[in-house]
């Protein structure tokens, strides 16, 4: 048990927020739900046979016809054949309303989102409509049983002071599901995001793992 506890000690992060101004730029507007650009059957096979695993943060430079002609990654799922083979099939399959300038000409501008690999029950592939908040978890080393990220929830209820923690999509790992839960759960109970609740509300995350780089000789 002690070793379980001390290979999760960990560090978060949570992704920042996008700045307002970000969101005030004119953006292209997908002509199909993003979650049906990447489907379980794209999944790369070896990665699967290796439960490779992540989630990637993209971006995607959309043309003023409504053609995605470039893919950046901004967060890596920590495997190349991943990341690659994510910008290879949005390439090939998201089409856009192209954004338009103050005018009404249609402008060059970006789309992002993001991309969950998952080799568990819940999905691989699934290109996310929605952004969740992203908490990633720097441990030792992975479980053997590990499939992908956690998704979870904190709950608060009508009382801002009450909430409650729950995960809706497992690791596939007893340990690194109770490792997401602490970490939930301290973040529920910081007091200045209490003070900052005003209403009923649920606040999905996506909980990634991800071994420590190696230390440069």
């Amino acid at each position: 048990m002690g070793g379980e506890r001390s290979m999760f000690l960990v560090m978060a992060l949570l992704a920042a927020q996008v700045a307002q101004a970000e969101n005030l730029r004119p953006r292209p507007k997908p002509l199909s739900p993003p979650h049906t650009w990447i489907n379980d059957d794209d999944y790369p096979k070896s990665a699967a046979v290796e439960r490779r695993a992540g989630l990637l943060r993209y971006s995607l430079e959309v043309d003023p016809k409504g053609f995605p002609v470039k893919c950046s990654i901004l967060r890596s799922s920590s495997h190349e054949e991943l990341d690659r083979e994510a910008c290879v099939l949005m390439l090939q399959r998201a089409r856009f309303s192209p954004a338009r300038d103050a005018d009404g000409k249609p402008i060059t501008a970006d789309f992002s989102g993001v991309v969950l690999w998952n080799s568990g029950a819940g999905g691989s592939g699934n290109v996310q409509p929605t952004s969740p908040d992203i908490l990633d978890l720097t441990v030792a080393a992975l479980p053997a049983d590990y499939r992908g990220p956690v998704r979870a929830e904190i709950i608060v209820g009508e009382d801002p002071v009450t909430t409650n923690c729950r995960i809706i999509e497992t690791s596939g790992s007893g340990a690194a599901d109770r490792a997401a839960f602490r970490q939930l759960e301290a973040i529920a109970a910081d007091p200045a995001a209490k003070a900052a609740r005003k209403m009923a509300s649920t606040q999905t995350y996506i909980v990634s793992f991800r071994t420590e780089a190696p230390a440069k000789p």
